[in-house]
C-alpha cells in the first residue's frame, strides 16, 4: 500500500521467542481463510452487483493502486490522478481477526504491500463508519501501550524515539489517513493445522515468555477470564488523547535509481542497527483446541491502535493487516514463531463461493518437485515492497525480443492488493503484438465505457479459453511462472474477454503481477533468505 512520504525504519531483525502450552499440535504451522472482497463470503459482498459490475470496480482500484505504488516507489506524487470517488480497500482480501483478551472479531484487509497492521480503537475521535463495534482496549487484558523507547517504536521512527506513548500516522496518497498510537495485544486467529507431517525447524526446546501483558497462570485458556472493565492496568485513557499534535515522522525520499539487495539485513542510513538484545517485545504462542475449532492466539504483536481515521474507507472493515517485507509488518514480528516463512493460494476469481487459504510456518506444498524458486531482492529505502528480477516473457514456446534493459532497474513487484498486471512498455508492446498475431479469434472491445479503464486486447469469448497460448514469466533462477488464459484473461462481459494488462506509466516504468496471476498458485515469501517459492495447486482443494 502507497502512502504520503515513506517512514524512515532502522530495518534491523527482531529476534522472536514464544512459548508452547502444548508441543503438539506444532504451533509454527496454522492456516487462515482469505476471503475476496466480491466474494459471497466477504462483508463487503453486494449481492445486486453483477459480475461484470464488480470487474469494473476492480479494474479502477488495480489502475488507482498501480498509481500509488509507482509514485511512492519512485518519490513522485500526483495525486490528482487519483480515483478519489472510490471507498478504498487496501487489499483485494480479507482475513478475519480477533484482538485483545477476550477476543474480539475484526475484518482486516489482508496486504503484502504494506507494513503495519492497524484497527480502529475505542475512544474514537474521529473514525469512519465501521459495521459492529469497534477495538477497545480497556475491555482487554492484554493491551500494552508501547512507550517511546520501545524497539518496535523506534523502528517505526527511524530510531529516534518520540513522545509516550508511542504516536504513529499513515497517510494514503488520496490523503485518507489513520492516526494513534502503537501498542501490543493478544491477536487469535481461526485456524485449521497444516500437515501434522510437516518438518518442525524450531523443535529445540524453546524460551517462556513471560508476557507482562498476560497472566498465564490465571487459566490454561487465555480466553476465559474476561477482563473487568476500566481495570487494565497497561492502559490510561488520558495518556491517548490524540497524538497528532507532537509525534514526530521522519520521510524519505527514495531516489529514481533504487539500489536492490538479496541480503537479509540491508543497512540504513538512519543510525546503527539496533542489536537483537534491544528487543523487549517476545510474541508467544498457544493452541486452543475445541471441538468445534482450533483458534491460535499470539500474544504480544505490535499494531497500530487508530483514534482518527478518515478518508475512503468502507464501513465492512475495521483497519489492515500488513504482510510486507518491514519490521513492522505482521510476518516480520512473527519470525522465528512461523520460521520466517508464509504462504498463500488465492482460488481463482470466478469461484465466488470459494476461500484461499494464507498459511504461516512451513507449507509441506513445496518439498515436492515442481516447486520454482526465485530470489526476492529488497531496496532498503522501501522495504515493504516484494522485487522480483523479470528477465524475459514467453507467449506459448515463442521466447520474445524485449529490449536489453527493459527491467533491469528491478522495478517489478508481486502483489497481493492489485488484480491486473502492468508490464513496462518494453515488455507490454512485444507481448500484446505477439498475441495479437498468434490468437485468431474474432476481435471485440471492452464494453466499458469509461475510456480511463479499458482493455486494449478483446476477444470474442471462447469456449474454454480455446486459441489462447499461455503466458510465461522468467524470473531468475531459472523460475518460469507459466500463466494459462484464465490467469491472463478475465471475463469483462458475457461473451468478452480482455487481457488482464496495462502498461506502466512511460516514465515511472513500474510493472506488477497483481493477484489474477496468481490464482491457483501457491506463493510463500521466506523473509529470512528472501526467496520467492511458488507451485501450481488447485486452492478450493486445501
Amino acid at each position: 500500500m502507497a502512502y504520503q512520504g515513506v517512514i524512515a525504519l532502522s530495518f534491523f531483525l527482531l529476534t522472536l521467542s514464544f512459548s508452547l502450552s502444548n508441543p503438539s499440535p506444532n504451533p509454527t504451522a496454522f492456516r487462515v481463510d482469505l476471503h475476496h472482497c466480491d466474494s459471497v463470503h466477504s462483508p463487503l459482498h453486494d449481492p445486486s452487483a453483477s459480475p461484470y459490475a464488480l470487474r469494473k470496480l476492480a479494474v479502477e482500484r488495480s489502475i488507482s493502486r498501480h498509481n500509488a505504488l509507482q509514485w511512492e516507489i519512485s518519490g513522485k506524487y500526483s495525486p490528482s490522478d487519483l480515483r478519489t470517488d472510490m471507498k478504498r480497500i487496501p487489499g483485494e482480501y480479507l482475513m478475519k481477526i480477533s484482538i485483545g483478551t477476550p477476543p474480539q472479531p475484526f475484518w482486516l484487509s489482508f496486504d503484502t504491500g504494506s507494513d503495519l497492521v492497524w484497527t480502529q480503537c475505542e475512544p474514537c475521535a474521529n473514525c469512519f463508519e465501521q459495521d459492529g463495534e469497534k477495538y477497545d482496549p480497556e475491555n482487554s487484558c492484554t493491551f500494552v501501550a508501547l512507550e517511546g523507547t520501545a524497539p518496535l517504536c523506534q523502528a517505526y521512527h527511524g530510531g529516534t524515539p518520540p513522545a509516550n506513548p508511542c504516536p504513529y500516522t499513515v497517510v494514503y496518497l488520496d490523503q485518507s489517513h489513520s492516526t494513534g498510537i502503537l501498542a501490543t495485544e493478544s491477536f487469535t486467529f481461526e485456524t485449521s493445522r497444516v500437515d501434522a507431517t510437516t518438518t518442525n525447524p524450531l523443535s529445540s526446546p524453546y524460551r517462556i515468555n513471560a508476557n507482562p501483558g498476560y497472566n498465564s497462570s490465571a487459566s490454561n485458556n487465555p480466553l476465559s477470564s474476561p477482563c473487568k472493565t476500566n481495570s487494565n492496568p497497561h492502559y490510561s485513557s488520558s495518556a491517548t488523547t490524540n497524538p497528532r499534535s507532537n509525534h514526530i515522522f521522519a520521510k524519505t525520499n527514495p531516489s529514481s535509481t533504487i539500489n536492490l539487495s538479496s541480503d537479509s539485513t540491508p543497512s540504513s542510513n538512519n543510525g546503527t542497527i539496533p542489536s537483537a538484545s534491544t528487543t523487549s517485545t517476545s510474541p508467544s504462542v498457544t493452541i486452543i483446541t475445541t471441538n468445534d475449532a482450533i483458534q491460535t492466539v499470539i500474544t504480544g504483536i505490535g499494531f497500530g491502535c487508530g483514534r482518527t481515521n478518515t478518508g475512503n474507507f468502507v464501513p465492512a472493515m475495521a483497519g489492515v493487516a500488513g504482510l510486507g517485507g518491514g519490521p513492522l509488518s505482521l510476518t516480520s514480528q512473527l519470525g522465528g514463531i512461523i520460521a520466517g516463512k508464509y504462504s498463500y493460494c488465492l482460488t481463482l476469481s470466478t469461484a465466488t463461493d470459494a476461500m484461499g487459504k494464507l498459511i504461516f510456518g512451513d507449507n509441506p506444498v513445496f518439498d515436492g518437485p515442481n516447486t520454482k524458486r526465485t530470489q526476492i531482492l529488497r531496496d532498503p529505502n522501501i522495504p515493504t515492497y516484494h522485487f522480483l528480477g523479470l528477465e524475459g516473457i514467453s507467449v506459448g514456446n515463442k521466447r520474445l525480443n524485449i529490449p536489453v534493459g527493459t527491467f533491469d532497474s528491478g522495478r517489478f513487484i508481486i502483489d497481493s492488493g492489485t488484480t491486473l498486471n502492468f508490464l513496462a512498455n518494453g515488455g507490454y508492446g512485444p507481448l500484446t503484438d505477439e498475441l495479437k498475431d498468434v490468437i485468431q479469434l474474432e476481435a471485440a472491445n471492452d464494453p466499458s465505457t469509461d475510456p480511463d479503464i479499458v482493455l486494449e486486447l478483446c476477444y470474442k469469448k471462447p469456449n474454454n479459453y480455446e486459441g489462447i497460448p499461455d503466458i510465461t514469466y522468467h524470473f531468475s533462477g531459472g523460475a518460469d511462472w507459466i500463466m494459462p488464459p484464465q490467469n491472463s484473461f478475465e471475463v469483462a462481459s458475457a461473451d468478452v474477454i480482455c487481457l488482464a494488462l496495462r502498461p506502466a506509466d512511460e516514465q515511472l516504468q513500474l510493472s506488477i503481477m497483481g493477484n489474477m496471476a496468481q490464482q491457483n498458485m501457491v506463493v510463500e515469501f521466506n523473509v529470512n533468505d528472501n526467496i520467492l517459492s511458488f507451485v501450481p495447486a488447485d486452492c478450493t482443494a486445501l
